[in-house]
């Protein structure tokens, strides 16, 4: 096991950087309106009353205070010393899911520009749609200072500190025309309506120009190329099951480029082996609901279904629909699982990372699985997180998973950490009388295994890796989106 040193996170009163995401023509605007809508799912909270427009929130981890009274009361923050980028994309209605799409064009240096595509929870009645974004201008927004150069301080790290402090005080100060740099931009690119469904998962294909959103229990699959500016053209819809649909999943394998697993919350699992084909699906019914699945990044015919009071099972389409095994993850709570993550990494295809409604996360070993063993599971956090997990996503090539959860944290994990005492002591000698009892007492509070926290979220629903980019971090919440690289994001790579 690696050791590795963890950064904790900053906290400070300072402002992020913005940009709003203008509505598309097509649909109507609802600046005015308050209406108030909820997502009707098991595996999600609810989301209560929201303006057409989002606001934008700047804030923190708050143990019990009200969101939007920390935000009011100037409270809330975040230290742009734990950030290289940090922006904010402001949104005309929340979303449950997005995705990065990939590009020829891959930026080696600041300023980033990066394709998305999202998909809307509008309120009641009215209509929800796909949208494909480019997103440029995105600057570094902190530079630590240089070592033993004192000179330059003033202008790197602790000067970008003092000119937010100052960006608090003067509400028309420009940070970003103080520093030279243009504020990030978005452009509208491809739009298509999906009808009065919530678009509850997005998921690009990682060979193809191919997408595809379940919205209700209709999955649609839209090429989207981008010698064609990324515009949305529907290639299909297919129908499954009765519920809503969540779980979502394209292979990673590059000779199954097409094949498409899905479920729904009635039970019902699809699997499509050429969504140019779908009338090859294979289905089948399970008796609780399935809230995520993931294919195999080995064998093309496998893959793993979660959802309702903990359940999961390993299907192999080469024996028919029909689980293989079959174990309760989260016995004897049976609680849902939302979020499953099969590691990508062929080296590492035999672990699985699942999130549930507890704020439970673990780490599966599937060669020690069994219907009633728990010795498959080779990490554990418990008591952390007091919400549900939602989203779970590996880090590409590393032992890293970034986490979506339901109270305001986005936490990343990295599994080859063991904690450094003899460090750790020396970093806190003097602030309790016994340095290794203050250890102890962090070790109660943060796992040994995090990385870096991103705090301040609003209900935050999925969390996706920009392919391309390594350490961008894409996250979707009730307030818009945010795009972030944590300071040591080198780390998940060592």
């Amino acid at each position: 096991m690696l050791k590795k040193k963890r950064l904790a996170k900053g906290r400070k009163k300072d402002k992020m950087h913005s940009t709003s995401l203008n509505a598309p023509e097509e649909a109507s605007h609802h600046e005015s309106e308050t209406e108030a809508f909820e997502v009707e799912s098991e595996n999600s909270e609810p989301m209560e009353n929201s303006s057409g427009s989002a606001k934008r929130r700047h804030s923190t981890k708050h143990d019990g205070d009200d969101y939007s009274e920390q935000v009011d009361e100037g409270k809330a923050g975040y230290d742009p010393a734990a950030y290289t980028l940090l922006h904010e994309l402001e949104v005309e209605w929340p979303s449950l899911s997005f995705d990065w799409l990939r590009s020829n064009y891959i930026p080696v240096s600041y300023p980033y520009e990066g394709y998305i595509v999202i998909g809307t929870q509008s309120a009641q009645g009215k209509a929800n749609y796909l949208r494909t974004m480019k997103v440029e201008n995105l600057h570094r927004t902190y530079e630590p200072p240089e070592e033993n150069d004192p000179d330059e301080d003033w202008r790197r790290g602790k000067w970008v500190s003092d000119l937010l402090d100052e960006q608090e005080e003067d509400g028309d100060f420009d940070l970003d025309a103080e520093l030279g740099l243009k504020e990030p931009a978005t452009e509208n690119l491809g739009y298509l309506e999906v009808g009065k469904s919530s678009i509850n998962r997005i998921r690009t294909n990682p060979h193809s120009s191919l997408l595809a959103a379940w919205a209700g229990n209709v999955i649609y699959i839209c090429d989207c190329k981008e010698d064609d500016r990324f515009a949305l053209h529907q290639e299909s819809s297919i129908e499954c099951g009765k519920e809503d649909g969540w779980a979502l999943h394209w292979s990673p394998l590059t000779n199954c480029n097409l094949t498409l697993v899905a479920g729904n919350e009635d039970g019902n699992v699809t699997f499509i082996p050429d969504v140019a084909r779908s009338e090859t699906r294979q289905t089948a019914v399970l008796e609780y609901s399935v809230q995520d699945i993931q294919l195999s990044p080995t064998e093309p015919s496998v893959f793993i279904a979660g959802g309702g009071d903990g359940n999961m099972s390993v299907f192999d389409t080469r024996s028919g629909m029909k689980p293989q095994l079959r174990w309760n993850s989260s016995h004897p709570s049976k609680v849902d699982v939302n979020a499953i993550a099969w590691n990508p990494t062929p080296s590492s295809g035999q672990f699985i990372c699942t999130g549930s409604d507890d704020g439970v996360l673990k780490v599966w070993d599937l060669r020690s699985v069994s219907a009633h063993s728990s010795d498959a599971v080779v990490k554990e956090i418990t008591g952390y997180h007091k919400s549900p997990l939602n989203a779970i996503q590996w880090c590409p090539g590393s032992e890293s998973v970034c986490i979506a959860c339901s109270d305001t944290e986005t936490s990343i994990y990295d599994f080859s950490i063991e904690r450094d005492f003899q460090e750790e002591m020396k970093m806190k000698s003097g602030k309790k009388s016994s340095s290794r009892e203050y250890v102890e007492e962090l070790q109660q509070l943060i796992p040994t295994e995090v990385l870096f926290e991103h705090g301040g979220l609003n209900y935050a629903k999925d969390v996706r890796f920009h392919p391309q980019i390594p350490g961008l971090i894409g996250i979707t919440h009730f307030d818009g989106y945010q795009l972030f690289r944590p300071i040591n994001w080198k780390s998940l790579y060592d």
